[in-house]
């Protein structure tokens, strides 16, 4: 359940340092995350994907960042 709830926030936009953002970015990533859920179930794909793809997610979310700051850096 951990991984599904920092997944949500992560996909609703809110930063994983704290203090900034709301509760309408989390619904919407829960939502879409159900959804996600949904169609892996429904398709017959295996759930070891689904995990892979969440955290995946979460990866790229918290490395987006320092990506976009060594970008600027460098320019």
């Amino acid at each position: 359940m951990t991984l599904n709830s920092i997944t949500a926030v992560v996909i609703g936009g809110n930063a994983m340092s704290g203090g900034i953002g709301g509760i309408a970015g989390p619904m919407m990533g829960a939502i879409t995350l159900g959804l996600f859920q949904n169609i892996v179930s429904f398709a017959g794909i295996d759930t070891w994907w689904e995990t892979f793809v969440k955290a995946l997610i979460i990866v790229v979310a918290l490395a987006t960042p320092g990506i976009i700051n060594l970008f600027r850096r460098r320019v």
